[in-house]
C-alpha cells in the first residue's frame, strides 16, 4: 500500500503557477489583486503571470515591474496580496452654474464691531442697478472624461449639467442665453429657487404706521423706521426695515431684513422666500426658505429655515420655543441655566415627504393621460391615412393634441419636482447643530425620526446623526 501512495506522488503532474494563484477584482473593477502560494521547487515564468492574469480578464494597467519581480523571486512576494493591475478612473464633468456680476457691499444684517457692539446703521445697502447693466453671466458646463478598468472595459464618465437661467421681471437674456442683462433702473432680487429679477422700491421715510398703511407691492420695500402693531407688508422683492417689527406681518419672496428686531407678541409673522436678517427675535413665528441669520438672541419663538438658522454673533443665545432647519442650527448658547424647554430640529422638512408622494400621484396621472391622448391620435392618425376623418374626428385629433402637449408639460414639471425632492430627502448628511459655547439641559434635539433628550451641559459641542443612527456629538 506505502509503495502505491509513493508512486502516485512520483507520477502526480507538477502544479504550474495557474494552480497556486488567485486573481480578484475590485467591485469598481479599477483594480486587481493577486495572490499565491509558492511550494517547494516550483518556478514559472513571466509569460505564465501574464497568463493567469489574461484568464482573468486582467488586461489593462498592469505592472509590468512588479510582474516581473514576482517571475524572478516568486518565494519573496507568496502569501501577499498584491495589487498587480490599476485602472483609470473616469473624471465626472463639473457642473455649469450661474455667475452674479453684481455684489452687495457684503453687510449681511446687523454687523458686530470690533467693541462688540453691534451696529444697526449701516445695513441697508440697496442693491441698485442700470438699464442695460450685465446682472450675471453662464459658465458651461464642462463634459466628464471616460475611464478604464483593468478589465480594459470603459468607464462612464458623468457630463456635467448646464445650469439654468430662473429669469424673473425685467432681465433680458442676450441671443445666445449666456449674459442676463437689466431691462430697467432698479433693485436687484434674487427670490426664491434663483430667479433674477430687477424691481423698483417703494420706500416708507419713517414708520409704516396709519398715516401709511399695509403694503403689498410687487417690487421691494425699504422701511426707514418701525413697524407698529397690527400692520402687514408684503413684497414680490425684499423687505429691509430699518428700525424694529413688533406685533406686525412681514411676508417677501426674497430677503428680509430687519436692522434691530422682532417682538412677535405672538401675532402676525415673518415669512421670507430667501433669508431672514435681524438683531433678535422674541415671541415670533419666522420662516425663511434658505437662512435666518440673527446677531443677537432668539427667545421663545418658532422659526423655520429651509438650510440654517444662524445664532451666533454677539450673544448668540437661542432660548424657549422650536427652532427647525433644513441642514443645520449654529449659535453660542442654547437653553439655560432654569433649563427652559428649548427644541431644536434638523434635516428635511416633514412637508417635502407629504410633497412627494402627492407628485408621485401626479406623474402617475400625468403619464396615463399622455398615454390615452397617443392611443386618441393613433387611431384618428389611421383614419386620415384611409381618408375617413370626419370633421368632428379632425376636432377631436386637436384636441387629443392639445390635452397631449398640456399632460406633457405638466409630467416633465412634476418629474423636474419628484427630482429635486428625492435629493434633498437622499441623505442628512449635513443635519448638524452646533454650539459654540453651552447647551443647557432642557434641550431637545431632534434629526428626522431620531429624538435626543439632553440632560447635562454641554461646551462647545456639535452634534449628528452617527453611522448607529443614534444622536451623538463631539467637541468643536
Amino acid at each position: 500500500m506505502e509503495d502505491f501512495e509513493n508512486e502516485k506522488k512520483e507520477t502526480s503532474p507538477p502544479k504550474t503557477f495557474a494552480d497556486v494563484a488567485k486573481i480578484q477584482i475590485a467591485k469598481d473593477k479599477l483594480t486587481a489583486v493577486m495572490e499565491f502560494d509558492i511550494e517547494e521547487g516550483m518556478t514559472f515564468t513571466y509569460d505564465e503571470v501574464v497568463s493567469v492574469l489574461e484568464k482573468n480578464k486582467v488586461y489593462f494597467g498592469r505592472d509590468e515591474e512588479l510582474l516581473r519581480k514576482v517571475a524572478e523571486s516568486p518565494r519573496s512576494y507568496s502569501h501577499e496580496n498584491l495589487t498587480v493591475a490599476h485602472g483609470s478612473a473616469p473624471v465626472h464633468g463639473i457642473d455649469g452654474k450661474i455667475e452674479y456680476m453684481i455684489h452687495s457691499s457684503g453687510k449681511t444684517g446687523p454687523q458686530e464691531k470690533e467693541d462688540g457692539n453691534v451696529d444697526y446703521y449701516n445695513v441697508l445697502t440697496l442693491l441698485n442697478v442700470s438699464k442695460g447693466q450685465m446682472l450675471a453671466k453662464k459658465i458651461p458646463a464642462t463634459k466628464g472624461t471616460p475611464g478604464k478598468s483593468v478589465t480594459g472595459d470603459e468607464i462612464v464618465a458623468k457630463d456635467g449639467k448646464e445650469a439654468r437661467y430662473q429669469i424673473g421681471k425685467n432681465v433680458l437674456l442676450d441671443q445666445e442665453k449666456v449674459h442676463a442683462y437689466a431691462a430697467i433702473d432698479g433693485q436687484v432680487s434674487i427670490t426664491d429657487k434663483g430667479k433674477l429679477n430687477v424691481l423698483s422700491v417703494y420706500e416708507v421715510k419713517g414708520d409704516l404706521d396709519f398715516s401709511v398703511g399695509n403694503i403689498d407691492f410687487v417690487g421691494s420695500v425699504v422701511v426707514r423706521g418701525n413697524v407698529h402693531p397690527g400692520f402687514t407688508v408684503k413684497a414680490g422683492g425684499d423687505i429691509r426695515i430699518a428700525g424694529s417689527v413688533e406685533g406686525a406681518t412681514l411676508e417677501a419672496n426674497g430677503t428680509i431684513e430687519i436692522a434691530q428686531g422682532v417682538i412677535g407678541q405672538n401675532k402676525g409673522y415673518i415669512k421670507a422666500g430667501h433669508d431672514v436678517k435681524a438683531g433678535f427675535i422674541q415671541d415670533a413665528l419666522v420662516t425663511a426658505e434658505n437662512d435666518v441669520i440673527i446677531s443677537q438672541v432668539i427667545m421663545h419663538s418658532n422659526v423655520s429655515a429651509g438650510h440654517q438658522v444662524i445664532c451666533r454673533a454677539t450673544k448668540g443665545l437661542i432660548v424657549g420655543g422650536s427652532i427647525k432647519a433644513g441642514e443645520s442650527v449654529l449659535a453660542k448658547i442654547v437653553g439655560n441655566a432654569t433649563n427652559t424647554p428649548t427644541s431644536i430640529e434638523v434635516g428635511v422638512k416633514p412637508q417635502l415627504r407629504e410633497e412627494l408622494q402627492n407628485l408621485k400621484k401626479e406623474v402617475k396621472e400625468h403619464t396615463a393621460s399622455v398615454l390615452k391622448a397617443d392611443q386618441g391620435l393613433r387611431f384618428l392618425d389611421q383614419l386620415a391615412m384611409q381618408g375617413k376623418l370626419t370633421a368632428d374626428k379632425k376636432a377631436m385629433q386637436i384636441k387629443f393634441t392639445n390635452s397631449k402637449l398640456l399632460s406633457e408639460k405638466k409630467l416633465a414639471q412634476s418629474k423636474e419636482r419628484l427630482r429635486e425632492i428625492e435629493e434633498m430627502l437622499s441623505g442628512m448628511q449635513s443635519a448638524r447643530v452646533e454650539c459654540s459655547g453651552i447647551m443647557y439641559s432642557g434641550t431637545k434635539l431632534v434629526f428626522g425620526s431620531t429624538v435626543r433628550f439632553i440632560k447635562e451641559n454641554y461646551s462647545r459641542s456639535a452634534f449628528y446623526l452617527g453611522e448607529d443612527g443614534q444622536v451623538t456629538s463631539t467637541i468643536l
